[in-house]
C-alpha cells in the first residue's frame, strides 16, 4: 500500500491546508455561534478547486484520486466538521450521483455549478419512519401526463435552507407493494415543496438539519436521474466513498482534540505543576495519539482500495467509519475532560468537537449499524 502522493496533488493538499487557517479558522466561532451555514465560504472552497477533487477535469474537478481527497477532507476538517462535510458529498456522494447516473443536460446544469460552488444540493434520503434503513422509504412517486408527483416527507437532511436543490428517493407507484426506487432532482421553489428547519438540535445547528416535504410536487421526466427502478443504485453510489470521506474529516477532528489538549495541558498549572505532568492526563493523550494514527490507516486504506479499482469495499468503508467516529467521540470527551470547567462553556473549541463526534456517531450509519454489516461481512452472510 501507498498513500504517498504527487507534487500537484500535493499542491491542492497545501491549498486546503492554507484555505482551513486563513478562510475557516478566523470565522468558525462566529458562524457556529449564530448556528448558520457560512455559504460565503463554501463558495470560496468551490473558487479554490476543493468542491470538486475526484470529479474529473472536463466537468470543472480536479480529477484526482480517493488518497488526495482524504487527506484535504481531514485538513478541513481540523478547522470545520461542516465544510469538509460538503467537500466529500460533493466529491464522492452528490457529484458521482449526477457524474454517473445524470444526463449530460444534468450535469451542465447542476454538476458543473456544484464544483465551482455556485450551487448547493442537499440529499432527501432519510424518513421519520426509516432511519438507515433506506429501502424503507415510503416517499412515492406517481407518474402522470407531466412526468411524476412527489409525495412524502424526508428529516434530517442536511443543509435544506442553503440548497438550491434537493436529490430525493423515491417509490414509483404504491409505496408499500412497489420496490422500483428512483431518484429525482427538485429544485427548491418547485410547487410542492417545502423546507423547515429543525432547530435546537444538539449538535452542528449551522448544519441546517431541514424536514423536507413533498406534497403533490409535480416534476418533469428531465428530473429524474438514470433509469426508473435505479434510484437504489444512484443513492448508494459513491457511498463506501463518502463513508471514507466522513472518517477522514473525523481523523481532522480528532487531530484538533489532540492539539488542544496538549496546549491546555502545558499551560494550565495546577499545584505549581503542568497538568500535563499528570499520568492520567497523560494517558487521555496517548490515546488520542494512538486512535489518530489508526483511524487514519484505516481511512486511507479504504481510499487506497478505492483508488486500485475496487468496486466494493462494504466492510472496509464501515470499519473505518465505526473506529473513526468512536475514536472520535473519546478524544472528545477526554478533551472536555482535561479541559475541566473551561471545556464545558458553549463557544469553546473542545465543546463544539463534543458536539459534532456525538453527531458523527450517529450520522451516514450509527455506530451500531456500521458493527451489523462488519460482522455480516465476517459471518458471510453478505457479500
Amino acid at each position: 500500500m501507498n498513500f504517498d502522493v504527487s507534487e500537484q496533488q500535493a499542491k491542492i493538499i497545501k491549498v486546503a491546508r492554507e484555505f482551513g487557517e486563513k478562510e475557516i479558522a478566523p470565522k468558525a466561532d462566529e458562524y457556529n455561534q449564530e448556528g448558520r451555514f457560512p455559504l460565503e465560504i463554501y463558495r470560496n472552497l468551490g473558487r479554490a478547486g476543493l468542491l470538486g477533487i475526484t470529479i474529473p477535469t472536463e466537468w470543472g474537478g480536479a480529477g484526482m484520486n480517493h488518497v488526495t481527497l482524504m487527506k484535504v477532507v481531514e485538513e478541513l476538517g481540523y478547522h470545520c466538521l461542516v465544510l469538509s462535510a460538503v467537500v466529500g458529498m460533493n466529491s464522492c456522494l452528490t457529484g458521482l450521483q449526477l457524474l454517473h447516473y445524470g444526463s449530460n443536460e444534468q450535469k451542465e446544469k447542476y454538476l458543473r455549478p456544484l464544483v465551482r460552488g455556485d450551487v448547493l444540493i442537499s440529499i432527501a434520503v432519510t424518513e421519520p419512519q426509516g432511519g438507515s434503513n433506506v429501502r424503507a422509504a415510503t416517499t412515492k412517486a406517481t407518474p402522470n401526463s407531466k412526468g411524476y408527483a412527489i409525495n412524502g416527507v424526508k428529516r434530517w437532511i442536511s443543509w435544506g435552507r442553503s440548497s438550491d436543490a434537493v436529490l430525493v428517493l423515491a417509490r414509483l407507484g404504491d409505496a408499500d407493494q412497489d420496490p422500483r426506487f428512483t431518484t429525482f432532482i427538485v429544485d427548491k421553489g418547485t410547487p410542492g415543496l417545502t423546507i423547515t428547519s429543525m432547530p435546537n438540535m444538539l449538535t452542528r445547528q449551522l448544519d441546517e438539519v431541514s424536514e423536507v416535504v413533498f406534497d403533490n410536487c409535480q416534476v418533469s421526466e428531465a428530473c429524474r436521474i438514470g433509469d426508473e427502478g435505479g434510484g437504489l443504485r444512484v443513492a448508494l453510489s459513491g457511498l463506501e466513498g463518502n463513508r471514507g470521506a466522513f472518517a477522514a474529516r473525523t481523523c481532522g477532528g480528532i487531530k484538533a482534540c489532540l492539539d488542544e489538549s496538549v496546549k491546555f495541558a502545558r499551560e494550565r498549572i495546577v499545584g505549581g505543576t503542568p497538568i500535563g505532568k499528570n499520568q492520567m492526563i497523560q494517558n487521555m493523550i496517548a490515546d488520542m495519539a494512538t486512535n489518530l494514527e489508526a483511524a487514519k490507516y484505516l481511512t486511507y486504506h479504504l481510499a487506497w482500495l478505492k483508488d486500485t479499482g475496487v468496486l466494493r469495499a462494504r466492510k472496509e468503508s464501515s470499519m473505518a467509519k465505526l473506529f473513526s467516529t468512536d475514536a472520535f467521540m473519546k478524544a472528545a470527551t477526554d478533551a472536555v475532560q482535561i479541559h475541566g470547567a473551561q471545556g464545558c462553556v458553549e463557544n469553546s473549541i473542545v465543546a463544539r468537537l463534543f458536539r459534532d463526534a456525538k453527531a458523527h456517531q450517529i450520522m451516514e450509519g450509527t455506530s451500531e449499524i456500521q458493527r451489523i454489516l462488519i460482522a455480516e461481512s465476517a459471518l458471510g452472510y453478505s457479500p
